[in-house]
């Protein structure tokens, strides 16, 4: 026996090829592409080449480790953060954790360009509103805090995936 047609599901089938064929098709490309070597009057050549001279190259292999150390610092800041607030709100009786509770998702609900930008006018080294109170304070010549740099990154991503071990 079989299946009644619904144009529901007939709808939905449509729609997850076209979704594959606009997605998978073009990665599919890029990763073929990535595995040949095509000169104008040449048959086309496969090789691992191009692997091996991303490698081999130190801008390559520099932001590689700005990479990685901006993903381990922010998970790490994140975990630590997430996790003490968690506990904190699940396993204590601090005053207000009530209150503190529904404090912890507001990350979900802004976008971290805002909180970036938010950030910036906070620790900017120019104009943030932080620096230059510090610098005014203790008279400085340099402002403390740069928001560019990769601890400032690390920060304001830390903040903002701290949330996401909260409720894990």
């Amino acid at each position: 026996m079989l299946p009644k047609f619904r144009l529901e599901t007939s709808i939905m089938w449509m729609m997850v090829g076209i979704a594959c064929i606009l997605i998978i098709y073009p990665i599919g490309v890029l990763i073929f592409n990535s595995f040949t070597i095509d000169e104008w009057g040449k048959p086309l050549i496969y090789t691992l080449d191009n692997y091996a001279r991303i490698f081999k190259t130190g801008r390559y292999l520099f932001a590689l480790k700005n990479s990685l150390t901006i993903s381990f610092g922010v998970t790490f800041l994140a975990g630590i953060l997430g996790i003490t607030l968690a506990w904190i709100t699940a396993r204590t009786n601090t005053p207000l954790r009530g209150k503190l509770e529904p404090l912890n998702i507001i990350p979900y609900f802004l976008s971290p360009m805002i909180g970036a930008i938010c950030w910036i006018y906070i620790v900017s080294p120019k104009i943030g509103l932080l620096n230059v109170w510090v610098v005014e304070l203790f008279n400085l010549e340099h402002a403390p805090f740069n928001i560019y740099s990769k601890m400032g990154i690390i920060w304001v991503m830390g903040l903002f995936w701290a949330p996401m071990f909260t409720f894990s």
